[in-house]
C-alpha cells in the first residue's frame, strides 16, 4: 500500500531557471519556481512545471511567436531566499528589454515582487492616489535603494553561477582551444555556435562536437568511422561515402575488405580499447 505523504511532510525546493532563444542563443527570461522534493515526477517539464508553463506576459509571447527557445536550469536550493536573490542578480546581470538596459522580457527587477515594475501612467495616478497620506513602512524605504547602480565586473559575473550551482548546468570546455564555459549555451554564445545542434552533439558524444563536459572527456577520434582513399587521399565520413565516390566493388564486399585490410580504404583513426 502507498504511504500516504502528509502536508507538514512535504519538503520544499526552489530552482532558478531562464529561457533562451535559439535565434540569437540569447537569454530573454529568468525566473524562479518550486517543486517537492518528496514527490517522484514522471517527467522533465513536470518536475520543473513553472519553467516550461507558457502563462507569460506579452513581451515573453512575442519573442516566442518568433521563434524556439531552451529551458535551461541555473541553480536549486532548500533556500528560498538564495533563489530569489540570485533571480535579482540575473535579472540585473542581463538586463530588461522594457528599460532598455539588456534583452530580457522581465516585467520587475526579480525576487518575488514588483520592484523596478513599469507601470502606465494612469496606474500610477491610481496607486499615488490610494497611497496619499500614508507613511511608508520601515522596509519599503530600506529596500528602495537595495542594491541600485551596482556594476559588475565580467569575473563577478561569472561567480553569480558558481554559487549553487548544480545538475543540470554542466561546465565545458573548447576542444579547439581549452576554453572553459559554464553551460554549453554561453560556449556557443560566445563562439557563434548553433547551441540546439550542439547540444545533441556533446550529449551525444559525436567527433564533430565543438565542446566536452568539463567531467566527462571524450576523445573524438576513439571509433571514428572516418576513412582515408589510398587512391585519392580524400577523407570521408564513413565508408559508406567512400564507397559510393570511389567503390568499384560491393559495399557489403568492401566493407570485408576493410576489415581484413585488404580495402583502397584505410581507416583514418585506429579504433581505441
Amino acid at each position: 500500500m502507498k504511504k500516504q505523504i502528509s502536508q507538514n511532510e512535504i519538503i520544499l525546493k526552489y530552482y532558478l531557471y531562464r529561457h533562451i532563444r535559439l535565434d540569437t542563443n540569447e537569454p530573454f527570461y529568468i525566473g524562479i519556481g518550486t517543486k517537492k522534493s518528496t514527490v517522484f515526477y514522471n517527467t522533465y517539464e513536470s518536475e520543473y512545471r513553472r519553467a516550461f508553463s507558457i502563462d507569460r506576459n506579452n513581451l515573453w509571447n512575442k519573442i516566442v511567436s518568433k521563434t524556439d527557445y531552451e529551458v535551461e536550469i541555473l541553480m536549486e536550493s532548500d533556500d528560498k531566499n538564495f533563489i530569489k536573490k540570485k533571480e535579482v542578480e540575473f535579472i540585473q546581470l542581463y538586463g530588461r528589454k522594457n528599460l532598455n538596459t539588456g534583452p530580457l522580457c522581465n516585467l520587475t527587477d526579480g525576487g518575488d515582487g514588483s520592484r523596478n515594475v513599469v507601470v502606465s501612467k494612469e496606474t500610477r495616478k491610481k496607486i499615488s492616489n490610494r497611497l496619499k497620506g500614508k507613511p511608508l513602512h520601515e522596509n519599503t524605504i530600506k529596500a528602495a535603494g537595495w542594491n541600485r547602480g551596482k556594476k559588475y565586473t565580467q569575473e563577478e559575473r561569472y561567480k553569480l553561477y558558481d554559487n549553487g550551482k548544480k545538475g543540470h548546468v554542466r561546465p565545458v570546455i573548447f576542444f579547439e582551444t581549452g576554453e572553459e564555459f559554464y553551460s554549453i549555451a554561453e560556449g556557443c554564445r560566445q563562439k557563434n555556435i548553433d547551441y540546439k545542434a550542439e547540444r545533441k552533439k556533446v550529449s551525444n558524444k559525436t567527433r564533430n562536437a565543438s565542446f566536452y563536459f568539463k567531467d566527462d572527456y571524450f576523445d573524438k577520434t576513439k571509433n571514428s568511422t572516418e576513412v582515408i582513399s589510398t587512391q585519392t587521399n580524400e577523407v570521408y565520413p564513413t565508408l559508406k561515402k567512400a564507397w559510393e565516390s570511389e567503390g568499384q566493388l560491393s559495399y557489403s564486399f568492401e566493407v570485408k575488405k576493410l576489415r581484413e585490410g585488404m580495402s583502397i580504404f584505410k581507416k583514418l583513426h585506429e579504433d581505441k580499447g
